[in-house]
């Protein structure tokens, strides 16, 4: 997500987009008119940390630390979803790690030791 400036870009309408001002208005517009594309590899992304997290290749809290705020914040958002359709099967392990993400984010609190390879 850091390398790319697309979802760098996704990922700062989504953090914006819920404040009442008008930078979160042109947030959700903007949002509204992100490309197909960007919008479903953003949701890809999530997708392939989830594989990832299943397979036990990284712990759940550390998925959760890293990406889960912003898997949450794109799932309650209605302008990004916008041109997607998001009750498509096709998202149902999106939405399995943003149900585990918001289990994480009830149990969290940070320990070092959860954060090594």
């Amino acid at each position: 997500m850091k390398d790319s400036h697309e979802f760098a870009r996704v990922a700062a309408l989504i953090d914006s987009a819920h404040i009442t001002d008008a930078a979160g208005i042109d947030a959700r517009r903007d949002l509204r008119e992100i490309s197909f594309q960007v919008k479903r590899d953003y949701l890809g992304l999530f997708e392939e940390i989830a594989i990832a997290m299943n397979s036990g290749l990284i712990k759940p809290q550390v998925a959760h630390y890293m990406f889960g705020y912003y898997a949450l914040l794109c799932r309650e958002s209605d302008d990004f979803w916008s041109g997607v359709n998001r009750l498509s099967d096709y998202w149902s392990l999106f939405n399995d790690f943003c149900d585990q993400m918001e289990v994480e984010r009830e149990r969290f609190v940070f320990k070092r030791a959860d954060f090594r390879f």
